[in-house]
């Protein structure tokens, strides 16, 4: 997603806005519980980095 975000965001001259949300109510359809609100925002913080061309300063890909 990060990528095809990126790309359009190029492609449009920096017009394109990208709308992240937990997902609450579609999590809460499959009887899960939403992310927690620190690993939402640890991936919303890398999200915006890659989006931004910068390194993320750490090879682990995990989100936990």
């Amino acid at each position: 997603m990060a990528a095809a975000a990126a790309t359009v965001q190029e492609v449009s001259g920096g017009r394109f806005v990208l709308g992240v949300g937990r997902g609450d109510s579609g999590q809460a359809h499959l009887g899960l519980a939403p992310m927690p609100v620190p690993l939402f925002e640890r991936y919303v913080d890398r999200l915006q980095r890659y989006l931004r061309l910068e390194r993320s300063g750490t090879t682990d890909n995990s989100m936990a």
